[in-house]
């Protein structure tokens, strides 16, 4: 495979109270930027493939990258999507991002 493409990974700092007991939501920041190959998917393939039945966008491979679980957020040309579907293989990872709503 070549790892042609690159995605931004994700974090979430942890929330905090201020002084009134108001929550605040932590912030979304890129910690690391990773080299992969992304394909584009529709939702059909994904289901006949995987059995997802939600709006997709990307399958994407990767190395063995500790960060990237279901529910992460990448980046990929300015937009951001969240993994879907994950499968972990002996030398790399496979997954399934789709739109990210938040």
């Amino acid at each position: 495979m070549f790892y042609t493409k690159q995605i931004g990974i994700y974090t979430q700092s942890l929330g905090y109270k201020d002084e009134y007991a108001i929550w605040h939501d932590g912030e979304l920041t890129i910690t690391e930027t990773i080299d992969c190959d992304l394909q584009p998917i529709t939702k059909e393939l994904a289901f006949k493939i995987f059995g997802i039945d939600e709006n997709v966008k990307y399958r994407v491979f990767c190395g063995l990258f500790d960060n990237i679980k279901i529910g992460t957020i990448i980046q990929y040309i300015d937009k951001k999507y969240r993994v879907i579907s994950l499968l972990e293989w002996d030398d790399y990872k496979d997954f399934i991002v789709g739109d990210y709503n938040g």
